[in-house]
């Protein structure tokens, strides 16, 4: 292997309902993990999580089919996984109900590792890591540190529901990680500024990348997403589309968003590719079902949108 990326984050069993059907399938990080896993297949890739002591093999199965996936850092929760319902209406918006089990990581849990060519740190839980945890990471480690802010704002009702939070001092979260990734909920939560049109929404983008991160992706969803960047002693903004597709299952597409742009842009160092590629990848995603599209990926004579890539 010629490098590892530590992914941390909440694993997830997701409980699926489109269209009038249902079926469960692994979520939360899973997907950052498989998506590295087949992009990157030269580079070792380390999940930093908890996972239910009844689904560790279940888990395991599903990460065999990829060889450098290394799971010595995957701690097991005796109180079982984290549970997801998810309820989908006719396009992208859904009801979310969580069930929070596992407890946080700690820096102490990503310190055997600080030595990897990236962290990616996706917040499937708001308490996934704490400031301080996240703050001593992006002062120890070295390498890129990709953080998509997720569900970091994101407080739980009393019926499992969601409501979203502003944060106190955004500019100090922000300047913590390389590449910043959030939609145009999230990013108006963030920061406290709202957004009417498209232009306002990229002068935010730069503002957030203007406080430290080197770059910014915002998803859009089926519009695509915006990246600011910068580079030198100058900063840019630049629009990404996607083609029409047909969804069967929008589930995780941000998590492949994510993954996609950071294995492009360890590959190429360039933020325009990456966020061109993670846009395609994104796009391709939906058309399958839960984990589908990557799983089949290491597995013999089937072709997948992640094999054509790799």
């Amino acid at each position: 292997m010629r490098g590892k990326v530590a992914v941390v984050g909440s694993v997830v069993l997701d409980e699926i309902e489109r269209g009038g059907k249902a079926f469960t399938s692994f979520g939360g990080i899973t997907y950052s993990i498989l998506a590295l896993a087949a992009l990157l297949p030269d580079r070792e890739i380390i999940p930093i999580t908890y996972v239910g002591e009844g689904d560790l093999d279940r888990f395991r199965e599903l990460t065999e089919s990829f060889p450098n996936i290394n799971l010595e850092a995957v701690k097991i929760c005796s109180r079982g996984t984290n549970r997801n319902r998810l309820i989908y209406g006719d396009g992208e918006e859904r009801d979310e109900f969580f069930e929070l089990i596992t407890p946080p990581l700690t820096f102490r849990d990503l310190m055997p590792y600080l030595e990897s060519d990236a962290f990616l740190v996706n917040y499937i839980k708001n308490d996934d890591l704490s400031f301080q945890d996240l703050k001593t990471l992006s002062y120890a480690f070295k390498g890129v540190l990709y953080m998509d802010i997720h569900s970091l704002l994101r407080e739980r009702n009393a019926d499992g529901g969601f409501r979203l939070k502003k944060l106190r001092d955004w500019q100090s979260w922000a300047r913590m990680a390389d590449i910043l990734q959030m939609n145009r909920l999230e990013i108006q939560h963030f920061t406290g500024f709202k957004t009417d049109t498209e232009e306002e929404l990229e002068k935010l983008a730069l503002l957030v990348v203007s406080q430290g991160p080197k770059a910014l992706n915002l998803t859009l969803g089926s519009r695509g997403s915006i990246l600011a960047y910068r580079k030198e002693n100058s900063a840019f903004v630049k629009r990404f589309r996607v083609p029409a597709v047909k969804v069967v299952d929008p589930t995780g597409c941000g998590d492949i968003f994510g993954a996609s742009f950071l294995a492009d842009y360890l590959k190429h160092g360039d933020f325009e590719r990456a966020a061109s590629f993670a846009n395609e990848m994104a796009s391709r995603s939906v058309s399958y079902p839960g984990l589908e599209f990557i799983v089949s990926t290491g597995r013999h004579g089937r072709e997948t949108p992640f094999s054509s890539s790799l």
